[in-house]
């Protein structure tokens, strides 16, 4: 059956009652306008019914609208049902033997984006009307805090209603297991397959098309089976936050400091402004300033061609703003409060020279605070008090930096697949033997400590200003601290760059790319030899663990070889290719879990002695990246 006879036939369904008068007349007219050859209407037809969605990180993640292949009020219905089914088949045998539980519990959050309150209420009647209790926050909170959530009242699962960071046309819907952690294998197939005997989407829905609050009030078989969480559950989250954290710096110059340091803030119209302004003044951050006009949940994000503090143009008000203010950070969150961007001043409060600012990047930002948290911990002897070995944790498309400095402070550095899902993984792998320090992604999500099983961006946050003030403290900008780390340990430059392929089409050219890498691989680039390639879809090899098949010269006689080593095993599956270079320059291609894009990571690395040498280096490894970007462009139009 091809994708227009099944479009056709999913659609056929959804013309008919129980769905809604307008989404009858609507879809009428998609197939009416299909059927007579229309392109743009047979391409929409496609997109809307051809396929039906998926469980990728932790969830699915998908544009809102009608059909079997949007976000809408009856996948969500369907989807809840059949996690419904798959929880009572994975709990109901189990119930009673470590806690007084006598139902499946589960726990409910959603952000700040269009239709998030909404969908929350029906994903907690259809779990209620299935003899499930619920904890739901009354209000849009953040991600981490769902994960401390489940964590706290002992639940068996947890649910978000969150695009994160994409566009406000998505929503989305992550599931988390019981430890506060986004599901992974077999979680994700046994889901999946429990979706699936959920045949029909012709779910009623007329009790749920009212206001939320109207929603839950009219609803007799949920009555008592739904429980609010308040605000009053932000201070027993932050304690856990800053309970998680190094020692603060309390000394008279930090505190000091903490005075004149000019931090601002904003959210990007979401959750974070519910916790971070909090946990900043309990940190004793009295300068701590917020971008008003982005602080009020708003799920259009106006002005903001997506809310994601990865994009520059999505800080461009925060940072007038602290340039005219004179500040010296500028931090920013997505609207689920799980990843955390910066903007630094390059002058201190005690500096009166010219200011110049720099956006850091999701690899810096995981560097300084890699740096900073080994440092401290050092510092205040709590790395050697600790009472099993430490580690910390990033994926297979973060920066090697991380290794390098943990490799120096004795600490390993494990990597896994890309989603911090894994490194939630990693943390239970290894619960009872090592104590996890630090866990970090590109992508600007960040953990410190084990208090939840997520990135969290306030706590992420905390450090990254405790850093500054460390470096404050010394004379030092955020910037001077990462001049000093290259120095140090070697200049790495990460870089990436996606191609955005939308609807049916779009997904297919995603597929035709990696099909052509992983059976036409690389033989060169930039007229470099590829040395080495490693497909994560195939068995596992004995270097699966290591970046490259040859150690590279770094400083201390370190090599990629001897810094993951002790790596965990990754098993195969993972739809991901990594080519190596002679230079040993590293390229990741893989398709991303959560977007229609198809990513492209590089990975460059060069020792560097001196100031001006690090400043050519830069510049050399910058230009590279722009060669190397437009050769697998090009190689990309060849191929389509």
């Amino acid at each position: 059956m091809n994708a227009l006879t099944s479009a056709i036939k999913r659609a056929k369904l959804w013309t008919q009652p129980p769905f809604t008068a307008a989404i009858q007349k609507e879809v009428t007219k998609l197939l009416t306008d299909a059927t007579t050859e229309n392109p743009i209407a047979t391409t929409k037809l496609i997109d809307y019914f051809g396929s039906e969605l998926q469980f990728g990180t932790g969830g699915m993640r998908a544009l809102m609208g009608i059909g079997t292949n949007r976000i809408n009020a009856y996948t969500i219905a369907r989807i809840t049902k059949g996690l419904a089914l798959y929880l009572h088949n994975t709990w109901d045998n189990h119930l009673g033997e470590s806690t007084s539980q006598k139902k499946i519990l589960g726990v409910i959050a959603y952000d700040s984006r269009l239709n998030s309150d909404y969908f929350a209420a029906i994903t907690a009647q259809v779990l209620a009307e299935n003899d499930i209790h619920i904890y739901k926050f009354n209000a849009p909170r953040p991600t981490p805090e769902l994960s401390f959530a489940v964590r706290t009242y002992n639940a068996h699962f947890g649910i978000v209603i969150t695009a994160s960071h994409n566009p406000k046309e998505y929503s989305g819907y992550k599931v988390y297991n019981e430890k506060g952690a986004q599901i992974i294998a077999p979680a994700d197939r046994l889901i999946t397959e429990a979706i699936h005997k959920i045949k029909s989407y012709a779910l009623s829905l007329d009790k749920y098309n009212l206001t939320t609050k109207q929603a839950e009030r009219n609803l007799p078989a949920a009555e008592g089976a739904i429980s609010y969480l308040s605000e009053k559950f932000d201070n027993i989250y932050l304690e856990g936050v800053l309970s998680a954290l190094p020692p603060l710096q309390n000394e008279a110059a930090a505190k000091e400091l903490k005075r004149k340091f000019k931090i601002f803030y904003t959210p990007l119209y979401g959750t974070g402004i519910t916790v971070i302004p909090k946990g900043f003044r309990r940190a004793g951050f009295e300068n701590f300033h917020l971008i008003e006009q982005e602080c009020q949940m708003d799920g259009n994000f106006p002005g903001l061609s997506a809310p994601n503090p990865e994009e520059a143009s999505a800080l461009t008000v925060g940072q007038e703003t602290l340039a005219a203010e004179q500040g010296h950070l500028l931090l920013a969150t997505d609207p689920d409060n799980d990843r955390v961007g910066a903007v630094v001043a390059t002058k201190l409060p005690t500096q009166k020279k010219p200011v110049s600012f720099k956006t850091l990047s999701g690899n810096q930002l995981a560097v300084i605070l890699t740096h900073y948290l080994l440092s401290r911990l050092k510092e205040t002897k709590q790395l050697a008090a600790l009472e099993k070995p430490g580690f910390i944790a990033n994926t297979i498309v973060t920066t090697p930096l991380m290794a390098v400095i943990g490799h120096r402070f004795g600490i390993p550095c494990y990597k896994t697949f890309t989603g911090f899902k894994h490194i939630a993984a990693l943390i239970d792998i290894y619960e009872d033997q090592q104590t996890f320090l630090l866990g970090a992604e590109e992508s600007f999500g960040y953990l410190v400590a084990p208090y939840i099983r997520d990135k969290d961006a306030t706590g992420s946050a905390l450090l990254l200003a405790e850093a500054a003030i460390a470096a404050a403290s010394n004379g030092k900008t955020l910037v001077d601290v990462l001049t000093d780390i290259y120095l140090n340990y070697g200049y790495f430059h990460e870089s990436t760059f996606s191609l955005t392929l939308t609807g049916h089409t779009g997904k297919q050219k995603i597929e035709t790319l990696m099909n052509f890498f992983r059976t036409t691989p690389l033989k060169k680039l930039l007229n470099i030899p590829v040395t080495h390639v490693h497909d994560y879809l195939a068995p596992p090899k004995n270097d699966q663990n290591t970046i490259t098949s040859s150690p590279v010269d770094y400083k201390k006689g370190d090599s990629y070889k001897s810094l993951y080593k002790n790596a965990p095993p990754l098993p195969a599956g993972a739809d991901v290719l990594q080519f190596t270079l002679k230079d040993q320059t590293l390229i990741t291609i893989r398709p991303s879990g959560t977007e229609p894009k198809i990513k492209f990571y590089f990975s460059l690395h060069a020792n560097v002695t001196h100031a001006a040498e690090l400043a050519q280096t830069t510049l050399a490894i910058a230009d590279t990246v722009k060669m190397l970007t437009a050769e697998l462009r090009n190689i990309a139009e060849k191929v389509w």
